[in-house]
């Protein structure tokens, strides 16, 4: 194979191709997204592995209603070695509670009430913004560390289960996270808990988690209980992931404490035969989450996720697609 070749059955310049097996491999940048694409005959696609960027945020009341807050630094849920810092995002109140703590109705004039460039947990500035809306009520609350309760707040991370913003009723309310890479993947860790079974509940991208809240007593970051995780979740073509949280039926508070984003990791992908069925490899690491994702549109970013869940190993490993190999759809494999 020539290198500066033109292949005009399927419209594509490559600067240089090789020869496998299976076809033709051939690199090309998606023009709205930051991934890398490998296309295998007419659709087959991949990614190359780039640093996926960890965000965290910890809420927290404002002004007037601050007596209290206190922004974390430290490690969340999803380990981050090194890497401690978090955004406070601390809206306007109007400072009416008093009991147990600090905080108060959200106040703000212009709605929604917006951080823009948070910082990365490297502490690096990014192009990540997060909304906050008032809601109807919406409120933040930090807790006294005098109080008893705090007893039940976790005990690796007390200054981020402390504060948070409250629902306060079983409507909606929503934080929205923009600048995101368009059809970009993420992780997403939400916290939310409160002691005596005041939990949660959270809807992203239609998908619903709730928290269980904390029985009570001393206990360390738990899943289920004072946070719940989404993956995969695909940040559409404006980069945008809409988070909206209530009440999970067992508290009036319905909070969210704070977020851990993290940018999913795109990884190398090539085709192959393997006992007669086409299937992709790729080189996975140890004890890291691979998925699957194929789309029928490579323009339109409008990727479906696989429910196969591959454990990485340290080896090469395959990945098929459960309905079948097709010819007319592009596929790429993410770590988590």
């Amino acid at each position: 194979m020539n290198v500066g070749c033109q292949n005009k059955g399927i419209g594509l310049n490559c600067a240089r191709s090789q020869l496998r097996g299976v076809g033709f491999n051939m690199w090309r940048r998606h023009v709205k997204t930051k991934w890398r694409v490998l296309t295998v005959g007419a659709w087959l696609s991949g990614a190359v592995a780039f640093a996926g960027q960890v965000i965290n945020v910890d809420f927290q009341p404002g002004p007037l209603g601050d007596a209290y807050s206190v922004n974390y630094v430290g490690q969340g849920a999803y380990p981050d070695p090194g890497n401690d810092l978090w955004n406070p995002v601390a809206p306007d109140t109007d400072g009416s509670f008093t009991n147990f703590g600090s905080g108060g109705v959200l106040n703000f004039s212009s709605d929604p009430f917006v951080v823009n460039s948070l910082m990365t947990s490297s502490g690096t500035v990014s192009t990540v913004n997060v909304e906050v809306f008032r809601g109807v009520p919406g409120f933040a609350f930090a807790l006294d560390p005098a109080n008893g309760n705090d007893v039940n707040v976790a005990d690796d991370a007390k200054s981020l289960m402390r504060d948070y913003l409250g629902t306060g009723g079983v409507n909606y309310n929503a934080v929205n996270i923009t600048g995101l890479t368009p059809y970009g993947l993420y992780t997403l860790y939400l916290y939310g808990a409160a002691d005596n079974g005041a939990g949660a509940e959270f809807m992203v991208n239609s998908a619903i988690k709730a928290t269980a809240g904390v029985p009570g007593g001393a206990h360390n970051l738990t899943e289920g209980q004072d946070y719940v995780i989404f993956e995969g979740v695909n940040a559409g073509p404006t980069g945008f992931i809409s988070i909206q949280y209530r009440n999970n039926g067992e508290s009036y508070d319905g909070n969210i404490c704070g977020f851990q984003l993290i940018e999913a990791e795109p990884v190398a992908i090539h085709a192959a035969s393997i006992s007669g069925v086409m299937g992709l490899t790729f080189l996975s690491e140890s004890n890291a989450v691979y998925r699957l994702q194929s789309t029928t549109n490579l323009m339109s970013g409008d990727w479906v996720t696989t429910p196969v869940i591959y454990q990485g190993n340290g080896a090469p490993m395959a990945a098929f697609d459960p309905t079948g190999f097709s010819t007319s759809k592009a596929y790429r494999v993410f770590q988590q």
